[in-house]
């Protein structure tokens, strides 16, 4: 009895130092992005502030203090990312719920109707060997809003637009697959950097380098994976394995 309470105990402070380990990476990370990405804003706020107090001409005032504005809601949308990409790692409580796959990402992609349109995509999609799964409603929009979204985004100017998307059981896991035709991604290049906060491997007027950030924060918060395999001027596949919360996949 005291060598199993001996062993339990031991397991017990294995997983508080995992814990505790994992929690100093993520504030150091979180240190680390907050002197990066909020230091530019600052600072561009510090010197309009003393050329609007120095410049005595009304019109030039009004021109700097648009700029000013500009430059205080681009810092005030960085915390609220930051913020936001914190919360997910610390929510332990977010309601699961069934999701049926077709019907829902049916309801995504109608709310990017209008870069359909535009692009001319085609959207294939198949989930029969997984129909279904239980997530949390707002991360799973979240993850397929910001792959799709990127997926049409990011489409070759050569070609029209082909995004597959599709589903399979491993085990008590789901894999969901999302492929384009797209520009691709050279992974050689950036593959350290894809999941990383701020980061873009394109060239668009939209283009912040949060989307894949957040969607791996959101992934990995609940235990899952997520990966890509991609080629420049061929496309990219992003792979979401999520765990199933109730262990079993009805069909």
């Amino acid at each position: 009895m005291l060598f199993r309470s001996l062993e339990e105990a031991n397991e017990t402070i294995r997983k508080n130092i995992a814990t505790l380990t994992h929690q100093k990476k993520q504030l150091e990370d979180f240190c680390n992005i907050i002197s990066h990405n909020l230091r530019a804003p600052l600072v561009n706020i510090s010197m309009l502030v003393e050329m609007v107090t120095e410049n005595a001409v009304q019109s030039g005032n009004n021109i700097l203090l648009d700029k000013l504005d500009k430059a205080a809601k681009n810092l005030n949308e960085t915390f609220n990312e930051l913020v936001e990409s914190i919360q997910i790692s610390q929510d332990t409580e977010i309601p699961f719920e069934e999701i049926e796959l077709q019907n829902f990402t049916e309801s995504i992609i109608d709310g990017l109707q209008g870069e359909i349109n535009k692009t001319e995509a085609i959207i294939e999609m198949d989930f029969n060997k997984a129909p279904r799964l239980h997530y949390p409603v707002s991360y799973m929009k979240s993850i397929l809003f910001n792959i799709i979204s990127n997926a049409l985004k990011y489409s070759s100017p050569d070609r029209k637009p082909i995004i597959k998307i599709s589903s399979e059981i491993k085990k008590n896991l789901i894999v969901i697959s999302i492929s384009d035709n797209g520009l691709g991604i050279d992974l050689e290049k950036h593959r350290d950097n894809l999941f990383k906060i701020r980061k873009v491997f394109h060239s668009h007027p939209s283009a912040k380098g949060f989307g894949l950030f957040i969607t791996k924060s959101q992934v990995t918060a609940l235990g899952g994976k997520i990966w890509v395999q991609s080629e420049p001027d061929v496309g990219s596949t992003f792979f979401v394995e999520l765990i199933n919360k109730q262990n079993e996949i009805t069909q």
